[in-house]
């Protein structure tokens, strides 16, 4: 990407879509000093973080059922809360309801969600807890792999190798027992995923 000459009006970035991924990358180009044009075809900004009245009084995010990994660093340099960002951590991870009346809710801990899981399957509730800890230790490598810039791999700067090192060192550390069934997890869909630990 090379600098154009300065001239009013002119931009050196499109980017297409104003949700939070685009907004985020706009920023850090702005930050960098290019000029960012930010296209988004509906009235509001935010994409899949929108938060919207879906009923007279009831208002939620109409997609992004949680924050996600919003990572620290990010949230400091755009002074997100400065701006009104409050994060709410809540007790309950998701609810799913069922036709028959029936729901199961998922807990952030894992032990209160096991019991909430064995109204509908002992098996799956003594299985979860592990399932959840396997999840996260995975998700922590994840996290701190995503902070780093992708490497170039026709032509791997020290930086890029020393950043592969890192994460490979990081899964390495990870016991055999807990990294053997997690290794085929990146490419499953979610049901799936659930559905080869979980019966129910």
């Amino acid at each position: 990407m090379s600098r154009k000459a300065n001239v009013p009006g002119q931009r050196d970035v499109v980017i297409i879509g104003g949700g939070h991924n685009g907004l985020v990358t706009a920023f850090y180009l702005a930050k960098a000093g290019y000029k960012p044009l930010v296209l988004e075809r509906r009235g509001q900004p935010g994409g899949a973080a929108i938060t919207e009245e879906f009923h007279p009084g009831f208002r939620c995010s109409t997609l992004a059922h949680s924050a996600g990994p919003l990572r620290r660093d990010i949230i400091r340099a755009m002074q997100l809360e400065k701006h009104g960002l409050n994060m709410i951590k809540t007790d309950v991870a998701v609810t799913s309801l069922s036709p028959d009346g029936r729901a199961l809710i998922l807990y952030n801990d894992a032990e209160k969600a096991a019991q909430e899981i064995a109204e509908f399957s002992q098996k799956d509730a003594t299985r979860y807890p592990q399932f959840q800890s396997s999840l996260a230790k995975m998700g922590r490598v994840i996290g701190k792999a995503l902070t780093l810039v992708p490497p170039d791999i026709d032509n791997p700067s020290s930086g890029d190798l020393w950043g592969m090192l890192n994460t490979g060192r990081a899964l390495r550390n990870l016991r055999r027992r807990a990294i053997y069934p997690l290794l085929p997890w990146g490419p499953v869909r979610v049901d799936d995923l659930v559905g080869e630990g979980l019966e129910a």
